[in-house]
């Protein structure tokens, strides 16, 4: 939403529903239209009803947003903020931006390792045995099997983490964490030309 020369939200369509149902949204107010890509005037948004309809025109704000350098889903990144869902980060006191991997713990990988192997040193065992014990050792070497066999399947799955990292002179925060690398990577160089273009 535009309003008074500032962009406020974003606010999911649903909000902004209720707010024009209830008469809180100003007449000179804009809302951005994810389709059109363009600022739109509330009449040309929503009926009397308060229900969106398909705009005809688009109508420019009087002084020009802030420009959106990414936006993609929950993500969006403008000039002066950074906005992660319900969160809003302010760019101005941001000294550097980074991305980081984040490697999975392989602990729990090599527990299960090494419950597997202790089967497998029990199977042994049954068969250098005097007499040998095959039944038991048949079990050992099922059982070892089927937990290494999860072990190593448990290890496939194990994916990075990567996260944007926002440092101020006070602190560094870990504003966006996802496992989508292309992601952070895009949203790094984002929030780069945001910091450029502020000057």
């Amino acid at each position: 939403m535009f309003r008074s020369g500032q962009q406020l939200g974003p606010y999911p369509e649903e909000l902004l529903k209720k707010l024009h149902a209830d008469g809180q949204l100003q007449a000179g107010d804009l809302v951005w239209e994810q389709a059109s890509q363009s600022w739109l005037s509330l009449d040309k948004v929503f009926r009397p009803s308060g229900l969106p309809t398909t705009p005809a025109s688009a109508s420019q704000p009087t002084s020009s947003p802030e420009p959106v350098f990414l936006q993609e889903g929950v993500v969006t990144v403008t000039k002066s903020r950074f906005v992660t869902g319900s969160q809003t980060f302010l760019l101005s006191g941001v000294t550097s931006i980074r991305a980081i991997e984040i490697t999975p713990s392989l602990l729990g990988f090599y527990l299960v390792l090494l419950f597997g192997l202790f089967f497998v040193v029990a199977a042994i065992s049954c068969l250098i045995a005097k007499p040998p014990a095959i039944a038991p050792a048949l079990f050992d070497i099922v059982v070892a099997a089927l937990v290494i066999g999860m072990s190593l399947l448990y290890r496939r799955s194990l994916k990075p983490r990567y996260s944007v990292i926002l440092t101020t002179a006070a602190q560094e925060v870990k504003a966006l964490t996802s496992r989508d690398r292309g992601l952070i990577e895009r949203v790094v160089d984002a929030l780069d030309k945001a910091v450029i273009a502020r000057g």
